[in-house]
């Protein structure tokens, strides 16, 4: 969202929390967070069309010529896909984003900005190699920008390893692709696989959201 722009938004209000979307983009404003925003904007539920005008990092609204201001903390989500030195993997965006987000709300967390990036075997070796000084081929390598917690972070994937995990546990290409996905999103939420014991729990976990997945397409 442009700097300085008005934008109209929506609201879904429950007891103690309101979500807003802006664009398509939902974030939650909390009452222990903003008890004075939270009232005002559960007062107006209903009553017309709100908008926004986003400056620095605070949003002020008000509803259409009412001119009622509050400033609350400004939250962009999203998650994009991005591809570097191969053909983006075919992938049905927004339900996989919507299922990130499942995810981390699940996890009583607030997504930021996630990038996914995809990338070959060399590519990741790269960056291995650059950024974490380790030399050997991996299928994913997540770079944590997690603040309190709002989940942001880049993934790198690379395709070559998932079709070779999917061709070694004879699973399908999307399925691995989705497990690769959300293992590391599970890494920003705090996950680990260094042992056996996190290893065992971060499988469990991505089994699990694996099944949310699966049965939301039913």
């Amino acid at each position: 969202m442009d700097a300085d722009k008005n934008v109209f938004i929506y609201i879904n209000c429950n007891e103690n929390q309101i979500n807003i979307g802006v664009e398509g983009i939902g974030f939650p404003i909390d009452y222990f967070q903003y008890p004075t925003c939270f009232e005002n904007l559960k007062k107006e539920k209903g009553r017309g069309i709100f908008f926004i005008r986003q400056t620095a990092d605070e949003v002020k609204y008000s509803e259409r010529g009412k001119k009622k201001y509050d400033k609350i903390l400004f939250i962009q989500m999203s998650v994009q896909y991005f591809n570097e030195d191969i053909p983006l993997p075919k992938l049905k965006k927004r339900r996989t984003s919507d299922w990130i987000k499942e995810v981390i709300i699940s996890e009583g967390k607030t997504i930021g900005n996630i990038s996914f990036i995809f990338c070959s075997d060399i590519y990741l070796l790269e960056v291995n190699r650059k950024y974490l000084n380790h030399d050997y081929f991996t299928d994913i390598i997540t770079f944590d920008a997690v603040e309190g917690g709002i989940m942001n972070g880049d993934i790198f994937i690379s395709i070559e390893r998932v079709n070779e995990n999917a061709a070694e546990f004879r699973t399908t290409f999307e399925n691995e692709l989705h497990r690769i996905v959300v293992h590391g999103v599970l890494h920003l939420l705090g996950y680990k696989d260094k042992n056996k014991k996190d290893k065992k729990l971060m499988t469990e976990k991505e089994d699990f959201y694996l099944k949310v997945l699966k049965d939301s397409e039913l």
